[in-house]
């Protein structure tokens, strides 16, 4: 099973394309070939922040049109459909981004700010089927995952000790038939049964608003 993710490369594969082409789709979303950076590519692979490291160690990328940083959509595309579309503010990724299969689905989903993952990231089997969620705070620390069975139940769920969790760390693992393998949680969450357990996680419950 594909526990992590998706290498999307967006780079020389669209070097190829015609350079007299327009820099526009007909969305007005800028066309990724016509972006620069310093490596001359757009490599990315998303929701692979795990730890306070990756943050503080991370230097975003600034990417340029026309010499500038870009602020606006854009998109790429691959054998005529839609592969990535997203946003950048003053060369960084920003605002809304979604990854595509051939098929048109949506296979990665999340929000940007200022280069970082934040808020909740979502990842699919297929359509409305998850695979893995994540979510990550203002600053681009992981607070949250959850990993999803190929059938719809949850695998395995963990939040680190922090305010929007109640300053309380949890691990819990399922079996593939929904049933509670272990839990390492605070002591009212023992408490209650799989099933409302697994409500709660589905729900995101236990995120505090």
């Amino acid at each position: 099973m594909r526990k992590y993710l998706y290498i999307f490369c967006v780079a020389v594969l669209f070097a190829a394309c015609n350079k007299n082409s327009k820099d526009f789709d007909a969305n007005g979303n800028l066309l990724v070939e016509h972006l620069n950076s310093a490596d001359g590519a757009l490599n990315f692979t998303p929701m692979q922040t795990s730890d306070t490291d990756d943050v503080l160690n991370y230097t975003p990328s600034i990417f340029t049109y026309q010499n500038k940083p870009y602020t606006g959509k854009f998109a790429a595309y691959s054998k005529d459909k839609l592969a990535v579309e997203g946003n950048l503010k003053e060369g960084m990724f920003s605002g809304d981004w979604k990854f595509y299969y051939a098929s048109g689905v949506v296979q990665v989903e999340g929000t940007y700010a200022k280069g970082h993952e934040v808020g909740f990231w979502n990842s699919y089997f297929k359509k409305d089927k998850y695979n893995i969620v994540k979510y990550y705070s203002a600053d681009g620390y992981m607070l949250m995952r959850k990993e999803y069975y190929n059938n719809g139940k949850i695998k395995n769920y963990q939040n680190v000790n922090c305010p929007e969790f109640g300053n309380r760390e949890r691990r819990i693992q399922f079996k593939n038939n929904g049933e509670i393998d272990y839990i390492d949680a605070e002591r009212e969450i023992g408490k209650l049964t799989p099933a409302e357990i697994n409500n709660m996680l589905q729900n995101n419950d236990l995120l505090i608003q």
